[in-house]
């Protein structure tokens, strides 16, 4: 008797440690996930920033480039 108490007990503690687990999973998912969403927001508009001083810079090579070509056709 005192054995079959023992064995349920432990069933039953297993169960537990096992569900706690669990939660304990999808607590760590979801803080991973949100924390994953917010440094996202956070960065996208730096970004955005850096693609369109890419942008700009890119045209204001192609203007350089063409500007010294202009220059140097009239050279000639």
């Amino acid at each position: 008797m005192l054995g079959e108490a023992k064995n349920q007990a432990q069933a039953i503690i297993n169960k537990t440690l096992i569900e706690s687990k669990k939660d304990l999973q999808e607590a760590i998912t979801q803080t991973v996930q949100t924390r994953t969403a917010n440094i996202k927001a956070q960065l996208e508009p730096s970004i955005e920033r850096a693609r369109q001083a890419a942008y700009i810079s890119l045209m204001a090579g192609c203007v350089a480039v063409l500007a010294s070509g202009i220059a140097f056709w009239a050279a000639l």
